[in-house]
């Protein structure tokens, strides 16, 4: 088994696209009847489809998660309603990967209510910062004001990109994320990787987890070390500037990850992602890199692992870096379906997790009737690139982004090939997890959930959950991704960048 396939978190956010301002329609609410039958369908698919729900969670307390549920939906819920009510849930199990995804009529709910700040935020490194309005929201502001004529500057004069929110409602940043993160899903129920999901539409679930009909709020912020106040008037959701923020570009094939030698002392491998690193193309762009290394005889090497959420596993890659047949610990399929039984559980057997599911199913089926006796959930190095193997020093960046397949990487490298990690706390695990991200969509809600049948295990003791392990060798921040003040995207150069260059500093240590 060779992936470790990364969560699906975000795919709700791109049915921010989806909303339009100006919707009047009546808030749509949800049957008892129909509630309850995605209820029944939704944990038949996870009692069926999870891998190991006990990583976190006694079989007990599921059990009353399960029962609480149930009588929640027994009450005619709004979309936010049960979208809340299910993410509840699964937050108590503890595992990233399995997760609820936001659907457009609980962000039409949203956008209806009328409870959206007048500026955009996100989150950069545990602080939220006002990032800059799309002019054609800025119109729209425009006429609001012109509506509200007490509302307007110099006594509310309008917030600029670049600032920092301190509190909102009287209530700090931190105290917002304790509540927020009662319905994120994290490995281990850890902060980190709640502090990166929620960076991106901070403000719907601001108003998810506490919901009000007022027409102000009070926010503080920061200019200058100066702690300032202001009122300022809730609204509609600015589309414009969440669908710009928000849509993402298809990745090309090749869209991997990038090397380069800088200054002829180190090597900068960048990979944002691993979903599309596999593959004949992913091995050569390896093969050259590495080659490139040996040729320029570079000793120091930093993996840069920011915001990768991972996909596949890199097996491959730690060929080149740790010794043949290194034991990197166990992957299986613990909850195994037929075509037919997905279907009927509400996963689409056309998906191309489900394909690759069941793909999977037929490989260990047909190793284990070779050879009986083989080790077929085992991950080990299988072998290494003698010509190209690489002895030098490691740094690998992280965040709280860094998750999955590359939580996994930097505990290999952590651990066994005694890289020092700089940067932010990883948001992912170091030993254990569900993945497999099967897509369970109830009929009813559309409510769209992922699943995992698989479970991964690393080398370390799962039991031992020992945070000095993750903890970086070197704490370090960048403020080259807070927002600029204009409407504008930055562009940032590693040797630029202030995280980049604390990671060199650590190979003369």
């Amino acid at each position: 088994m060779t992936h470790w396939i990364k969560p699906y978190l975000f795919s709700c956010l791109l049915l921010a696209l989806f909303w339009t301002p100006g919707v009047t329609s009546a808030q749509a609410t949800g049957s008892v009847k129909n509630q309850q039958k995605d209820f029944i369908r939704f944990k038949r698919g996870f009692e069926r489809l999870e891998g190991n729900p006990y990583m976190h969670i006694s079989e007990t307390e599921l059990q009353h998660a399960f029962a609480d549920l149930e009588t929640e939906l027994q009450k005619p819920l709004s979309p936010i309603g049960q979208f809340k009510a299910y993410a509840a849930l699964l937050s108590r199990v503890g595992c990233g990967h399995t997760s609820i995804s936001l659907n457009k009529a609980a962000i039409r709910e949203w956008g209806r209510s009328k409870q959206a700040l007048p500026f955009d935020v996100v989150m950069v490194h545990k602080k939220l910062f006002i990032s800059p309005t799309h002019p054609d929201d800025i119109a729209r502001l425009n006429k609001r004001r012109k509506a509200n004529p007490e509302l307007v500057a110099p006594k509310y004069p309008a917030l600029k990109g670049g600032v920092e929110i301190y509190s909102i409602d009287h209530k700090t940043i931190p105290q917002w994320m304790s509540v927020i993160g009662l319905y994120f899903s994290a490995d281990e129920n850890t902060e980190d990787f709640k502090y990166f999901q929620a960076g991106m539409l901070f403000d719907f679930y601001r108003y998810m987890a506490v919901p009000t009909k007022q027409q102000t709020v009070d926010i503080q912020y920061i200019v200058k070390k100066d702690t300032l106040s202001q009122t300022v008037m809730l609204g509609e959701p600015l589309s414009y500037t969440l669908n710009e923020r928000l849509q993402q570009k298809p990745k090309k094939k090749s869209d991997f990850g990038t090397f380069r030698i800088e200054g002829g002392k180190y090597g900068y491998f960048r990979f944002e992602s691993f979903e599309k690193s596999l593959g004949k193309d992913y091995n050569e762009f390896l093969k050259k890199s590495f080659t490139s290394i040996k040729k320029k005889k570079i000793t120091n090497l930093i993996f840069d692992l920011r915001g990768n959420t991972g996909g596949m596993i890199q097996v491959e890659l730690l060929r080149y870096l740790l010794p043949a047949d290194t034991q990197l610990g166990s992957y299986e399929v613990l909850k195994r379906e037929s075509w037919w039984g997905l279907y009927r559980l509400g996963v689409k057997p056309s998906e191309k997790m489900s394909q690759l599911y069941r793909k999977n199913l037929r490989r260990n089926k047909r190793a284990k009737l070779a050879n009986p006796q083989s080790e077929v959930d085992q991950m080990r190095v299988s072998g290494i690139y003698k010509d190209l193997f690489y002895q030098g020093k490691i740094v690998v960046i992280t965040d709280e982004g860094t998750f999955s397949a590359a939580s996994l990487l930097t505990c290999q490298l952590k651990t066994i090939a005694g890289a020092k990690i700089v940067g932010q706390q990883a948001g992912g695990s170091f030993y254990q997890g569900n993945a497999g991200a099967l897509q369970l969509k109830l009929r009813k809600s559309k409510l769209i959930f992922q699943v995992n049948p698989n479970y991964c295990q690393t080398h370390l003791n799962a039991g031992a959950h020992d945070s000095l392990i993750k903890k970086p060798d070197l704490i370090a921040f960048s403020e080259a991704h807070i927002p600029r003040e204009r409407y504008s995207k930055r562009k940032v150069n590693a040797k630029d960048d202030p995280v980049v260059k604390a990671a060199q500093k650590m190979f003369g240590q």
